[in-house]
């Protein structure tokens, strides 16, 4: 698989459709849509998405992935929680001390890579 140098559209297009035309994959016949988390991405002039369309005319545009931007608000959210989360870390680590089993509280990730 070929690495992406650079977060250009044009760079991006070029390494998808080239490691498509590597593995054999007819992808201007399959390709029907894409999602992706906006950006670059989405470029309605210039992106990968626009860029896509001009070499796979049934190419559909459905938006941006719901579960990115979902996440996203989320992150933003949470950190208006930020000094009740260490306040319960610390109750947390009084309650493993004295012997108690309390369960973990879960960590946030984010979709970005």
């Amino acid at each position: 698989m070929r690495l992406v140098e650079d977060t250009q559209a044009e760079t991006i297009v070029e390494s998808i459709t080239t490691q498509f035309d590597s593995d054999e994959i007819n992808w201007q016949q399959k390709i029907v849509a894409t999602m992706t988390d906006g950006c670059t991405m989405e470029g309605h002039t210039s992106g990968v998405k626009k860029r896509l369309g001009e070499l796979t005319p049934q190419l559909k545009y459905f938006g941006a992935c719901n579960d990115h931007h979902i996440s996203n608000a989320t992150k933003h959210g949470c950190k208006s929680f930020d000094s009740d989360t260490h306040e319960l870390k610390h109750e947390y680590e009084i309650a493993k001390s004295k012997g108690r089993n309390p369960k973990a509280l879960k960590q946030f990730r984010e979709t970005r890579f």
